[in-house]
C-alpha cells in the first residue's frame, strides 16, 4: 500500500515515505480512544463521489439497490436497508428451523 501511495507523492523518497505512513499508522493506533468508525466498516466503498458511483457501477445488478451518501467530506456506498433486513430475515428463519427444544 504504501509504494501505491507514494506513486502520488513523487518525487518524495519511497523510504522516508514508509518511515513517514509507519509514524501515522502509529500515532493513530496509540489513541486512547480507537473507534470503529461506522462509515468505514458498514460500507462497501468509502470515497470521493467518483469513486463511490464507479463501484456502484462497476457492482453491475448487484449495485442497483445500494445508496450513495455523503458523510462529512467523503461518500460512501451502502446497503439498503430493506435488502440487509430480507438477508438477516432468511438466515433467522434458517436457524430457527434448525433448532430444537430439549
Amino acid at each position: 500500500m504504501c509504494a501505491e501511495l507514494h506513486h502520488y507523492l513523487k518525487p518524495y523518497p519511497l523510504t522516508a515515505f514508509q518511515a513517514e505512513h509507519r509514524q501515522w499508522v502509529i500515532a493513530e493506533l496509540s489513541i486512547a480512544s480507537v473507534r470503529r468508525e461506522a462509515s468505514w466498516t458498514e460500507s462497501i466503498a468509502v470515497g470521493s463521489r467518483q469513486y463511490v458511483e464507479g463501484v456502484k457501477e462497476k457492482l453491475g445488478i448487484r449495485g442497483k439497490d445500494r445508496r450513495c451518501a455523503a458523510e462529512g467530506d467523503h461518500y460512501q456506498l451502502r446497503e439498503s436497508a430493506a435488502s440487509y433486513n430480507v438477508e438477516m430475515d432468511m438466515e433467522m428463519a434458517a436457524l430457527s428451523d434448525n433448532t430444537v427444544d430439549y
